[in-house]
Parts: structure tokens; sequence; C-alpha cells
């Protein structure tokens, strides 16, 4: 590669380049390391790997392998412990790690370790991780909030598996990246901003696994009350399957990956749902069925007649009524022409009509029966009414005693 004052500076190839390397580091040999043990596994029942964490910088980290020639006789480190390790750096596969040959323990529990371990005794007796305190998940969530970074492929779990089971729900992405020195803030924002949203019913915080350095962001003490604050139910999956973070146990539900997360929020899948609708409405239908052959039993076992047996029944209640009715009828009809010919032959009785049959006649003038005969004078014309017909007279002889009256015919 040319350079300004004409010199040209040599260029490897990256084999090269790691050979270079490993002299440096094969010059430097053996040398004696100190710090902190995380992300501790044994392969094969023999071999140790681990990474170990700088006392003073979580941030700085370095593979570490032990083999089984080592590791005999040699104290397992547990996480967390403070340790001395004295070995060589070595490259494989182009990644940088430290092989140890001797190992001893400093102490258990480094700083950092018991600064977490003191923020999860505190938050523990404040309540927030206690189980009283989870609610139950929405069975039909309309809509799902997502806290993690967009680009990851927890992301791309969840969807998968939302798409699949709730086509018809909403998803609101809430980006925000997941591990770094800013990690804590930008998940506390993410969370804090699915809760000011309304529509959102469940929440999941996610990422995929990592160094228990890498998730340190979840295990933020305003990340973790914000969690167990929450509105609504928090589902949360950082894919730590060794060791839950904070917020892990601040959430409702705590799922090993994103995409059993997913799996818990779309616990029932619309396709669930309409099978147990035809579940629910064959059981109804053969509720019903059995409901009608019981009745159609039990109508069997009944002592009721034929439907026409009935009507002829009824018919002959209605006419044995029909002449009751009739001759109470007539009975009362009876009773009362009795009584009106028993009136009318009283009334008949006292007729004046009556007393003229008899013989007697009445006189009358100018419409008024004379009762005396003082009061007839001479020339006064009256009508004697018979009992058939009457007769137009003339008072001729007043001047006879008053009790004596000579009448003749008027012409």
């Amino acid at each position: 590669m040319q350079q300004e004052f004409g010199f040209e500076d040599l260029t490897f190839s990256i084999e090269a380049g790691i050979r270079m390397l490993q002299s440096q580091m094969d010059f430097i040999g053996m040398m004696w390391l100190e710090g902190e043990v995380s992300e501790f596994k044994v392969y094969r029942g023999v071999n140790w790997y681990f990474t170990l964490k700088d006392f003073d910088n979580v941030k700085v980290t370095l593979k570490c392998a032990m083999f089984q020639k080592h590791t005999k006789g040699s104290p397992r480190p547990n996480l967390g412990d403070r340790i001395q390790v004295k070995g060589r750096f070595q490259l494989k596969k182009g990644n940088l790690q430290f092989v140890i040959h001797k190992l001893q323990k400093l102490g258990a529990g480094g700083k950092h370790e018991k600064s977490l371990d003191e923020l999860k005794q505190q938050l523990r007796k404040e309540g927030l991780f206690d189980d009283d305190r989870k609610r139950m998940l929405p069975k039909y969530p309309r809509c799902v909030g997502v806290v993690t970074s967009k680009e990851s492929a927890a992301l791309q779990d969840v969807l998968k598996v939302l798409q699949e089971r709730l086509p018809t729900a909403d998803y609101i992405l809430s980006d925000t990246t997941t591990e770094g020195p800013q990690s804590a803030n930008h998940i506390l924002q993410a969370i804090q901003s699915l809760q000011q949203n309304a529509t959102c019913e469940v929440i999941i915080v996610t990422r995929g696994g990592g160094s228990r350095e890498s998730l340190m962001g979840f295990n933020d003490e305003q990340v973790t009350r914000a969690i167990a604050n929450s509105p609504v139910p928090v589902v949360c999956a950082i894919g730590h399957e060794t060791d839950y973070v904070l917020a892990e146990l601040a959430a409702d539900l705590r799922a090993s990956t994103p995409t059993k997360a997913a799996m818990a929020v779309a616990k029932l899948s619309e396709q669930d749902i309409q099978l147990q609708m035809v579940q629910i409405r064959q059981r109804l239908q053969q509720v019903v069925r059995l409901r009608l052959q019981h009745q159609q039993e039990l109508l069997a076992h009944l002592p009721i007649k034929a439907p026409q047996q009935l009507l002829d029944n009824q018919r002959q209640k209605l006419a044995h009524l029909q002449a009751r009715i009739r001759q109470h009828i007539q009975h009362r009809i009876s009773a009362q022409k009795s009584k009106v010919e028993s009136l009318s032959q009283q009334l008949e009785a006292l007729s004046p009509q009556h007393i003229l049959n008899k013989g007697f006649s009445v006189t009358m003038a100018d419409g008024q029966a004379i009762t005396r005969a003082s009061d007839v004078k001479k020339g006064m014309r009256l009508v004697i009414q018979l009992a058939e017909g009457s007769i137009e007279v003339e008072v001729v002889s007043p001047d006879k005693p008053p009790t004596e009256v000579q009448l003749s015919l008027f012409e």
C-alpha cells in the first residue's frame, strides 16, 4: 500500500496476522490473572469453560478454558467467585481465550455479584417478586406489545408465533437496544412507551441468550420496578436458562425463550377458539338430543290418552255444559214467566177496565172523573165510560137534590 512519503506498508493475510499475534502471546508465556467467575459450564464432566470478569470494569471479560489434566485436584469455582488463574493466551479459530493451568480461589462472590444479590433481596422484601402479585394473561389479546431490538432473531420468533396463532391481532414493537452501557435506560423507555399505549393488553420483554454481562440491563432496578408496576401483564423471556434476571422475577410470567413467550401470550389460537366453538356446539346439540329423548321417555310412561280421545272427552264435557246451561236458562225463563203472569193478574184485578167489566161506569167532565153529584151543573156535557164504549150526555136537571141528576143524551 503506497503512502504519501513513498514508502509501502506491508500487508499480511489474516492467517499471517493471527500467527504473529500468537507468537507474541507465546513470547509473553504464562501469567497470573484475577477476576470474577461468570457463565461457568462443564463439558463432558471434565473440561471447564467460563468467563472471567474484571473486578472493577464489568464490561471487560475474558473467555477461559481449563482442561481435564488441570481440573483434577483443582477447586471448582462457582458463579461470582473471585479467583486467580495461571495460564497463557491462545487464539482458537480466531477467537481469543485464556487456557488455565492452575486455579485458586480468593473468595466467594465478587462485588458485582454481591451488589446484584443485595438489590434482589431488597426488591424481594418489598414484595415485587411475590406470586400473589402475578396476574393472569388475557385469554384473547387483540394487541400485543413487544420490547426488543428490531434487528433481533427474538423478534422474528415472536412474530412468527403471533402471526400463526393470532393473525388478526395487532402488535406494537417498542425498539430498544438490549445490551451495552445504556441498555437499561433504553429498555426502561421502551417499556414505559408501551405502558402508556391504552391499546396494549399484554407486553413481551425479550431477547436472545447471552452472557450474564450482556443481560445486565435486565437486572436494572428501574427496569425491574417498571415491569412489576406495569398496568398490563408482562411476559419476560431473556433467554438465559440457568439464572433468572431481576426483570424475569418481577414479570407476571417468565418464559425460557422468545417463542415460548409468544406461545404463552397466544395460548389459545384463533383455530383453537374455532375448534372450541365447534365442540361447544356439538355438546349443546348432544344435550338437546338427550333432553328430548328423556322427555319422550317420560311421555311414553305417562297415562296420557290419544289426542282424538282427549278431544272427544272435551266435546262431551262441552255438550254436557251446554245442556246444563240450556236447562238453567229454561228454568229461569219459566220462573220469570210465572212471576210476570201473577203480576199481570194482580194488575188486571186492579185495572179500571176490570171494574167496568163488572157493570160499573166512569163519568168524566173535561177529562176529569166526576165523583160527587154536587160537582155537576145544568148544561154540563159529560162522558160516561162503559166497559165497552162511552156515552155523551148533558145535565138537564141540576135543580133536583144534589144526589140526583137528570141526564139526557147529547145529540
